[in-house]
């Protein structure tokens, strides 16, 4: 995932009920998920889709924790008034004990970071995507060492594995891609030396709410492109809607077996599938676990 914007506003409500729940085949105990990006253009639509779960009496998520910059600000985008969601103002990326603080209680983590491909004002204050998905995440991995992390995922972006070929090395000139790959590493390593489980995806070009392109997303529904192809590793082209992103997230975040996921997805001609035939299409982008752990 490659974000075009960071400024984020509400989610519009035809967008936050648009995908079905997760379901689930093996009742466990509920435990809360954090969110690295909660206020970003994907990370609030991800929130959203928790939040609609941990509704749900079967769902493994009983509470969403939102890590943010500025609380304050983040109430102009997140669902406040829910008794599920809360607040975490995120310590600087240097303070490991602060940080190991925050993620107390923290069964499964969802980091869904990242700034504009190209150099804009979104650069500002240092927040290239290499201080962004190389440093911070590398940081955050690190303060994860005393925690019971269930499973851990990363929102990468499609071209990460071509960036050398063509349009990919054109998106990659200032290194974004370089960084979302140094991303995708330092979650893996975690997931090893923590014993847990991880999935790493790779969406499309993110289209539709809570940001401009809403006429992107208006365009491929009148077109009727609301399936989704899932592969495994790298090898697809074209756009998603942010709330498959988030479908696919929260499927895969609370995955019901302990394998990891390498995937990669877009929206392609057809009807939306169903909740049991996403999770199939999910299933055979398993890869070999690091560990068997009991999720």
């Amino acid at each position: 995932m490659v974000s075009a914007f960071l400024v984020c506003n509400p989610l519009p409500a035809c967008f936050r009920v648009a995908c079905p729940r997760v379901s689930l085949r093996t009742p466990l105990v509920c435990s809360q998920a954090g969110v690295l990006g909660a206020t970003g253009g994907l990370g609030s639509v991800v929130v959203h889709r928790l939040l609609d779960d941990a509704g749900n009496p079967t769902s493994k998520i009983s509470s969403v924790k939102a890590f943010v910059r500025d609380p304050e600000r983040a109430k102009s985008s997140l669902p406040c008034d829910s008794s599920a969601l809360s607040l975490t103002k995120l310590p600087p990326v240097d303070d490991v004990v602060g940080l190991r603080e925050a993620f107390r209680g923290v069964s499964y983590l969802v980091v869904c970071v990242g700034t504009t491909a190209f150099p804009t004002r979104a650069w500002r204050n240092g927040n290239t995507p290499s201080a962004i998905d190389d440093f911070a995440v590398s940081q955050w991995m690190k303060a994860l060492d005393a925690q019971a992390i269930r499973r851990i995922v990363y929102v990468s972006s499609i071209g990460v594995l071509r960036r050398l070929s063509f349009p990919y090395f054109i998106l990659n000139a200032y290194g974004v891609l370089d960084a979302k790959l140094k991303g995708e590493s330092h979650v893996v390593e975690a997931a090893r030396r923590l014993s847990c489980a991880y999935a790493i995806l790779r969406p499309g070009r993110l289209v539709g709410a809570p940001h401009t392109n809403i006429g992107a997303l208006r365009k491929a529904v009148n077109l009727g492109e609301l399936n989704v192809r899932c592969e495994k590793g790298d090898c697809v082209n074209g756009s998603v809607s942010r709330a498959t992103t988030a479908a696919i997230t929260a499927i895969s975040l609370v995955w019901d077996t302990s394998k990891n996921l390498d995937i990669c997805f877009v929206n392609t001609k057809g009807e939306a599938p169903s909740q049991e035939r996403l999770e199939e299409k999910v299933r055979a982008c398993e890869v070999v676990a690091t560990r068997n752990v009991d999720l």
